[in-house]
């Protein structure tokens, strides 16, 4: 869903363009600048869990001992994005993209009522 409210964004802008009512056209701009920050914002959500949850397993180990290969082999590790990772959380920055995906998607077909009428 969220490459579709991107997309009817920037497809709103586009049909907004030069229209009579340049109100309707600085909303769909404000809207996909929102929904383009909100969509770069949490596109690297996964990443960072997955960088968190390594980060959490080596401040659990101790720097010598047992756990000596441990910890280095975590330091070079490379974080694996999990399903889990992959999750929606729902959180102020989900409800804020699927409110202007809504509502440029509801500004797309205003455009295309314009453009045909």
């Amino acid at each position: 869903m969220k490459w579709v409210f991107l997309a009817a964004a920037v497809a709103s802008v586009g049909l907004l363009f030069g229209q009579v009512h340049q109100y309707f056209y600085f909303s769909a701009f404000g809207i996909a600048f929102v929904n383009f920050a909100t969509f770069c914002l949490q596109y690297e959500d996964p990443a960072h869990r997955a960088r968190r949850r390594i980060e959490d397993r080596l401040s659990r180990l101790k720097p010598g001992g047992i756990d000596a290969d441990e910890l280095a082999r975590l330091r070079s590790a490379t974080p694996a994005i999990s399903a889990e990772d992959r999750a929606v959380r729902w959180n102020v920055m989900t409800l804020l993209h699927v409110a202007t995906g809504i509502a440029s998607l509801g500004l797309c077909a205003w455009g295309i009522m314009l453009r045909m009428g």
